[in-house]
């Protein structure tokens, strides 16, 4: 799209600026993984950056550095991506209320597997590093062969009263203009 997605504008706000907003109302640490330059975006101080240690290993390495980088502080952790804006604080709430006993709750639809709008057990981190050793790289794929994760049917959300805004993600032109009309 020949911009940073997380630099893309909601309004007067960034997608990352926003997503983190959402963030800090539900979770105490946030941690942004990747080669983000934060300098470009209004972002609270308690923000934690780290890098990929494997690099070119696509999300599930965000994935596994941000569940690492997390583990002193909490057993469990929130995980989206940056071209996700519309992600719902209420939903996290959701989320987090149903995973105790689990090493995972992720949400899934017919089609697809919503690895990057989950929560996952902070010593997760030590199955992934093993899956991106072995060339592993697709989230989808590996997030459910997590032992003891549970599914939850995004239908069963919607029966809920939560919204699928929050797993629509802004990966085309198209998907951006989109957002913006009327």
């Amino acid at each position: 799209m020949g911009t940073e997605k997380s630099e893309l504008l909601i309004g007067d706000r960034s997608f990352m600026e926003t997503i983190v907003s959402t963030l800090s109302n539900v979770c105490q640490s946030i941690v942004l993984a990747g080669s983000i330059d934060l300098s470009r975006h209004s972002l609270p101080e308690f923000c934690i950056q780290c890098n990929d240690e494997n690099l070119d290993c696509g999300p599930l390495e965000g994935v596994r550095i941000g569940l690492k980088t997390l583990e002193p502080f909490c057993t469990h952790a929130f995980v989206t991506c940056c071209d996700a804006p519309f992600i719902e604080s209420q939903l996290i709430q959701h989320l987090f209320a149903i995973r105790n006993g689990y090493s995972a709750v992720i949400p899934v639809d017919d089609r697809r597997i919503f690895g990057l709008t989950a929560i996952y057990r902070t010593d997760c981190h030590t199955f992934l590093e093993k899956q991106i050793r072995s060339g592993r790289l697709k989230v989808s794929d590996v997030v459910v062969e997590l032992e003891n994760a549970m599914t939850l049917s995004t239908q069963s959300l919607v029966h809920n009263g939560f919204s699928l805004r929050s797993f629509e993600n802004i990966n085309t032109q198209q998907d951006y203009d989109n957002i913006h009309r009327p």
